[in-house]
């Protein structure tokens, strides 16, 4: 992993938080490492395995890095069929899901400052979610 960041989120039940990784290739969510020290580690512990009721794994193509979320701003999150659907004036950035669990083709990022989002903080529409950093992006040197 070379980047990571996690939020919290604000408007989609089912989706209540979300872990952003960038990684220099998805097979890294196929290793021996990764099954023994994530999904079947820490996450698979008593602790964990009961708040993880809709844990996903979506690789995306078509971003470097993840881009850094403020703590002031939110990560607005739009899935959709197909690259380019809208919502207000705000611009994303369009990635394809690649691998694993595939629940969405296509995803857009984007990266708004909490003010300019809150219109949609109630908008329980398919396929928006709205998170809020939970920290500061760590990345890797």
């Amino acid at each position: 992993f070379t980047a990571a960041q996690r939020f919290k989120g604000i408007n989609d039940p089912l989706a209540p938080s979300i872990a952003v990784y960038s990684v220099v290739s998805g097979d890294v969510l196929n290793s021996d490492d990764y099954f023994k020290n994530a999904k079947g580690g820490n996450l698979g512990s008593p602790r964990w395995k009961p708040r993880l009721k809709y844990w996903l794994r979506n690789p995306f193509d078509g971003m470097v890095q993840q881009p850094a979320v403020p703590m002031d701003s939110v990560l607005v999150v739009l899935d959709a069929q197909s690259p380019g659907a809208r919502l207000g004036d705000i611009a994303f950035t369009w990635i394809e899901c690649v691998g694993l669990d595939k629940t969405t083709p296509h995803r857009g990022m984007a990266v708004v400052p909490r003010a300019q989002a809150e219109p949609w903080f109630k908008d329980t529409r398919p396929g928006l979610q709205i998170y809020r950093p939970l920290a500061e992006i760590s990345v890797k040197a």
